[in-house]
């Protein structure tokens, strides 16, 4: 299969099976997240009739579902040397589909994984060269994984506010009513550039003034009963995860989605249960050193917390309690986890 002649994506090609109907959620130095809106999957749980009577369309139609997706496309890296990348790309796709399953399996919320395109190994490249094949095009490896809606933590916890009057310093004056400054524009002229006072159009106008309106806005974390709770079923999450014998590797806000956090009106703090789902598996792996990995997770957290939103240290508090109510060794993780943020004071010390 060849791939489509225009898909004006930037980066890498796109993988073979790309079509316009991706869409490109994100893009960093490892991987692609596209979202996938008409991914074809089996229905297990259909009930297929396997009667003469129906036809073979009939029989597809039933045990088969059209469903939204997320790809996770780790692309082949220029950079590095073919055997190597391609070593690293099947090793890090097989752990992380084998860890989200070992998840499922103990209890925890992650994306199901729905399939896995594997680039070819080595091995087969070579016998097709053999075959006559002049060149062999790089290929990507691919994860397609349950389409989970919600927000992430970190948008969660994040709330935009206006800035009161009072909250501004005096030596900054009010804003509020006081008129932007006038800037000044810049003209080409017989001399060079020249200066001109400000024009008096009305989109500069309102340009200028919405620039200045999100000047007095600004981000506070929720610190409210429902975050706490939030903070708490985390804590318990990672417990759970922990429990599996899976240390995640890259524990943070925005790798923490929330699939109800629109709370409706009247529902308490006991009648509302977060469903936390972890989510990029990436950075993955089966805890070998057991505690002290472990340990580490947790101190990942604790910083991005920290780090991310501020004035969170009760929040940390309670994804502490969670984690430990749930966590079958928690007393020992956190023996190591005092040692891992002595070590981290260490380093922030002194480089």
């Amino acid at each position: 299969m060849t791939l489509p002649e225009s898909t004006n994506i930037p980066g890498p090609a796109v993988p073979s099976f790309h079509n316009d109907s991706w869409k490109l959620i994100s893009q960093g130095a490892e991987a692609r997240i596209w979202l996938v809106p008409d991914f074809i999957q089996t229905n297990i749980n259909a009930a297929v009739s396997n009667t003469s009577s129906s036809s073979l369309a009939e029989r597809t139609k039933l045990s088969s579902i059209v469903s939204t997706v997320v790809c996770k496309e780790r692309f082949p890296k220029a950079y590095r040397h073919p055997s190597l990348d391609e070593t690293l790309t099947r090793s890090r796709t097989k752990a992380e589909a084998k860890n989200l399953n070992r998840c499922r399996r103990g209890g925890v919320s992650v994306p199901l994984v729905l399939g896995v395109d594997m680039p070819p190994s080595a091995k087969n490249n070579e016998a097709a060269l053999l075959q006559g094949e002049s060149k062999i095009a790089k290929k990507s490896a691919c994860i397609f994984l349950e389409y989970v809606k919600g927000v992430t933590i970190r948008s969660f916890l994040n709330l935009e506010v206006d800035i009161n009057d009072g909250d501004d310093d005096d030596d900054e004056g009010n804003h509020t009513d006081a008129e932007p400054p006038c800037k000044k524009q810049k003209v080409d002229s017989d001399d060079g550039i020249a200066a001109t006072p400000c024009s008096t159009d009305a989109h500069a106008s309102n340009t200028i003034s919405n620039n200045f309106n999100n000047i007095n806005k600004k981000i506070v974390t929720r610190n409210d009963d429902y975050a706490k709770k939030a903070a708490y079923e985390i804590g318990a999450t990672i417990a759970r995860m922990h429990n599996a014998k899976i240390v995640h590797g890259d524990l943070t806000t925005s790798n923490i989605l929330l699939r109800n956090p629109d709370i409706p009106d009247g529902v308490s703090v006991n009648e509302w249960k977060p469903d936390i789902v972890l989510i990029d598996f990436g950075l993955s792996s089966t805890s070998i050193r057991s505690h002290e990995d472990r340990a580490v997770d947790v101190y990942v957290l604790e910083r991005a917390f920290v780090t991310t939103h501020v004035g969170s240290e009760d929040l940390v508090k309670e994804a502490l309690r969670g984690y430990k109510a749930t966590c079958q060794s928690s007393d020992s993780v956190f023996v190591r986890l005092a040692e891992v943020r002595q070590r981290g004071r260490k380093r922030e010390c002194f480089g």
